[in-house]
């Protein structure tokens, strides 16, 4: 996969705070989106932001126990 967006660092809807990380490429994206970097995508998951369940962009990104991690800092 290319190191862009499009390949798996994720998409963050238009105008409005990102709700969930989608991988490029998939099926669950809905048309309301932006291209981010794998970066950018990282950041975002571990600050929280939900990664889909669908694409498990977290687990294409090598990152592994956010959830764990979240709610340990709780």
């Amino acid at each position: 996969m290319p190191a862009s967006a499009a390949g798996s660092a994720g998409r963050v809807r238009l105008g409005k705070p990102p709700v969930q990380i989608h991988a490029g490429t998939c099926h669950m994206i809905g048309s309301r989106r932006r291209p981010g970097t794998r970066d950018e995508a990282r950041r975002l998951l571990a600050d929280g932001l939900r990664a889909c369940t669908h694409c498990q962009p977290d687990t294409q990104l090598h990152i592994i126990d956010l959830a764990k991690d979240a709610d340990r800092l709780k």
